[in-house]
């Protein structure tokens, strides 16, 4: 989370394209992801053929209905590290951000859907990790889950209560 945040802050250009370094999305799908952008802000991967455990299983699934319920979000895959956003719009949904997100791109998927930004999604072929080691054992992943959940509900509070 705080890599991917420091990332999107330091980014330069107009467009911002983040992936992770663990081989499991191929770049083979950029070209659809670079062509979709002129109608889009936010481009966002969904992976396709994923062998995920059962843990990482249910914390997407369960991401997925929290940002749908709380931000009306139809994005399937919320936290997919396959993305291409414009750099002007992600400025904006930085400063709705809370201090240290744990997972940054779950919540920049329900604000893009919040805040009216045209979203689509692309499927991307997922395969197994190439390098790297697995850095959230289970209990990790779920103290993690836990706090991306309360920070998307306390997100999603605060913007009610401005709007008011």
């Amino acid at each position: 989370g705080p890599t991917i945040l420091r990332g999107y802050e330091e980014a330069r250009g107009d467009w911002v394209f983040q992936t992770d370094s663990d081989g499991e999305l191929t770049p083979e799908r950029f070209e659809r992801l670079w062509q979709a952008r002129a109608d889009h802000d936010l481009v966002v991967g969904r992976r396709v053929g994923r062998r995920a455990s059962r843990p990482r299983r249910a914390v997407s699934e369960t991401a997925r209905l929290l940002v749908r319920l709380l931000f009306g979000s139809p994005i399937h895959d919320v936290n997919c590290p396959y993305r291409l956003v414009r750099r002007s719009s992600l400025r904006a949904l930085l400063e709705e951000m809370p201090e240290s997100p744990f997972a940054p791109n779950v919540l920049i998927s329900g604000l893009a859907v919040h805040r009216g930004l045209r979203v689509q999604e692309i499927p991307v072929p997922h395969r197994d990790r190439r390098g790297g080691q697995v850095s959230l054992d289970s209990w990790r992943l779920l103290r993690g889950s836990l706090q991306t959940a309360w920070q998307a509900i306390t997100t999603r509070l605060g913007l009610l209560r401005r709007s008011r």
